[in-house]
């Protein structure tokens, strides 16, 4: 699902910067990033539940979760540039 939001997220980006921005993109980016946050956190429910863990999955889970953050960040602080401008 990351790629399909950072995907969504930079056309909304680009669009922004033309001065034209697509609305459906950026709701697009966030039912993506909601959708991801979700199964994000059943996957960590399952895993707790019955007791599965591995580095791999943990190192990760990590990437994904600093990846998303950072993106969603990024998309913020565009967002309020566009204002200022």
């Amino acid at each position: 699902m990351i790629p399909a939001f950072v995907t969504m997220a930079i056309y909304y980006g680009e669009s922004i910067k033309r001065g034209d921005p697509l609305e459906w993109q950026r709701f697009t980016a966030i039912i993506i990033f909601i959708l991801a946050a979700v199964s994000d956190g059943l996957d960590g429910y399952v895993a707790r539940r019955y007791n599965q863990r591995s580095r791999l999955g943990v190192y990760l889970d990590q990437c994904g979760q600093r990846f998303a953050f950072e993106r969603h960040r990024h998309i913020e602080y565009q967002q309020l540039e566009s204002i200022r401008s």
